[in-house]
């Protein structure tokens, strides 16, 4: 609330074990950085922060992504590298504008290895289409 206008937030290399709640009323950032911390989770307030287009979320200690990362849909890079993901949620085929996804170094059980090893794109592709189908069925 009190920086309303503020774009680049880089809160890398601290000791955060989360994200402090004033983020996710930051709704102008574009950029948002917190690598290199001890975050255990994303607050499910990332839904708020529809401007982001920059996410940098390295060598945390991360085991899950919140659904609501799908509302992010100007995220054009996510970088989720050495953290402990087991599974990627499908809403992340929900951001098309995706060019740049990192997912290095986690112990990811879904999307299936085959699907991983083909590359990024590849995997955006699988979410996108476990999304699409999650959305018909609930329809």
């Amino acid at each position: 609330e009190q920086l309303p206008a503020l774009r680049l937030l880089n809160m890398s290399y601290n000791k955060f074990e989360g994200m402090p709640q004033c983020v996710g009323k930051m709704t102008s950032l574009t950029d948002l950085q917190f690598g290199f911390n001890a975050l255990g989770f994303l607050p499910v307030s990332i839904n708020f922060l529809t401007n982001l287009t920059r996410l940098r979320l390295p060598s945390n200690k991360l085991g899950f992504i919140p659904a609501e990362i799908g509302t992010c849909t100007a995220l054009t890079e996510l970088s989720l590298t050495d953290n402990k993901l087991e599974v990627l949620p499908v809403e992340l085929g929900n951001l098309r504008q995706m060019k740049n996804l990192y997912i290095e170094g986690n112990v990811l059980r879904s999307p299936p290895t085959e699907v991983i090893e083909q590359g990024p794109h590849m995997v955006m592709t699988y979410l996108l289409r476990m999304f699409e189908a999650r959305t018909t069925l609930s329809l």
